[in-house]
Parts: C-alpha cells; structure tokens; sequence
C-alpha cells in the first residue's frame, strides 16, 4: 500500500515540472513531505498491528486464567457442598448430647451418650484451592483482567477464604479448645470409640448398627464434672456454628464468582 502512495506521489511531483528555482523547491520539499506522511502512515500501521498483536495475547493469557480459575473454584464448590451436608450434624448432636448430658441418670445410656459424641465432635473446616489467585497476584496477572468487576469479586473471594481458613485454624489451636479435648479425655473413654466415628457418621439414626462395646461407661458421673463438660461443649457449639455460617457464605461467594467469569468470558 505504501508503494501505490510512492508512485503516485512521484508521478504527482513529476507533473508540470517547473524550471524555477522556485518551482524545483516546491517540486522537493513536496517529495519530502510525500515522505515523511509515507513514514508516519507505515509507523502508525506497524503500531497498530503491534497493539492488535499484543491485545490478541493478553486475552489468550486471561482467558486461560479465568478457566484454571474455574477448576479451582470447582474443587472448592465440591469440598463446600461436602461440608454443608454434613455441616449441621455436629451443631444438631451437640444439643442432643448436651440434653442427654443433664439427665438423671446416665448409667445404661452410654451408648447413645458415646454415639452422639462421635458425631458432634466431627469439625466444620474449610480448604481452599488458590493456585491461581496466588499466580495472579504473584506474577502480576491482575493486569490482563480487564472487568473490574471481575477482579474485584476474585479478590473478595480470596479474601474471605484466607480468612475463614485462618479464624478456622486460629479457634483449633486456641487454649480453649485444647482444655475442651483435655476434658473430653478425662471423662470419656475415647479410645475404646474413636476407630468408630466414620461408622456413627453412616448410621447416625440407627445405632445399633454401630458395633460399640458393651463395657463403655464414663470415667465420671460426678455431676460437677458434667458441667464442666456442658459448659464445653456450648463454646464449641458457638465454634461450630460460625464455621458453618463462614462455609454458607463461602459457597455463595464461590457460586457468584463462578458464574460471573462463565458470563463474562463465555466460558460453558
């Protein structure tokens, strides 16, 4: 294209050419300026190209971003809705533990006593895939995000996942959940059932298909030691239950994201 603009400016100066000094200055600094548009039309083109080029690789890397983002926002969708389902049971056996705790009399109803133990003291946790965030703010990938709606909701979610995982971990390792287990142990034979909490987990509703000893009793009936263990078990139950709530929104927030990038990117 630049060649048909040379030749036909050559074959523009060459006409009537004049024999003036005058006119030969006109005739050349009309080639120059011929020349240096040539050269302004060719860097603009080549520029253009250039950011075409540029836009084409950018949106490939998002892209593929966006879709590694997807496995791991599925990986964590599919560990959520694990955890929902199961999710109430250590709130609902609590209760049932802690009314069965303030009966009378305990001695002959340690099985159910030790059945609804197994399955309250089953933990709300959460895990978190974050391959990919991790590689966006790491390397600088944020760039090539261009909706920031988009970016905003992947940074509000990789907020809220840290800190659901760390006030997790945070309540696990705290002085009060040590005393809980040290509790625990000092009032139930632990050992004798703890090989058994995947199978009160299946026949939560019938016990008697859960193969429990028939010599399980309570290390004490001492009703001093049973409010101990009651108080207990109402913090952990608070624990329980905010980790519950943090895994509700969780999935939420999980569902909003996901379906944000599908529409945003065109992603099935």
């Amino acid at each position: 294209m630049i060649n048909f603009f040379r030749k036909n400016r050559h074959r523009l100066a060459d006409n009537n050419q004049p024999a003036s000094p005058a006119g030969r200055f006109l005739k050349y600094s009309r080639y120059a300026i011929g020349e240096i548009v040539l050269v302004m039309i060719g860097i603009l083109l080549a520029l253009q190209v250039n950011t075409w080029k540029t836009n084409r690789v950018e949106r490939t890397i998002e892209k593929e971003y966006m879709q590694s983002l997807l496995t791991d926002l599925k990986k964590d969708k599919s560990i959520l809705d694990g955890k929902l389902e199961f999710g109430p049971i250590p709130i609902i056996y609590n209760d049932s533990l802690f009314e069965e705790l303030q009966k009378s009399t305990l001695q002959g109803k340690e099985k159910r006593i030790y059945h609804f133990l197994l399955l309250f003291t089953n933990s709300i946790d959460i895990s978190y895939h974050d391959r990919t965030i991790s590689q966006l703010k790491n390397s600088g990938g944020f760039q090539f995000v261009r909706n920031k709606q988009v970016s905003d909701a992947i940074v509000d979610y990789d907020i809220y996942m840290r800190e659901s995982i760390k006030n997790i971990e945070s309540n696990m390792s705290s002085n009060l959940i040590n005393n809980d287990i040290m509790i625990n142990y000092n009032f139930y034979e632990i050992y004798k059932v703890q090989h058994l909490q995947d199978s009160a987990i299946i026949y939560k509703n019938d016990i008697s298909k859960v193969n429990y000893p028939d010599d399980l009793k309570l290390l004490s009936y001492d009703d001093d030691k049973i409010k101990l263990v009651l108080n207990s078990m109402s913090y952990v139950r608070e624990i329980d239950e905010y980790n519950y709530e943090r895994a509700i929104q969780a999935l939420s927030l999980n569902r909003q994201l996901d379906s944000l990038i599908r529409k945003e990117y065109l992603i099935e």
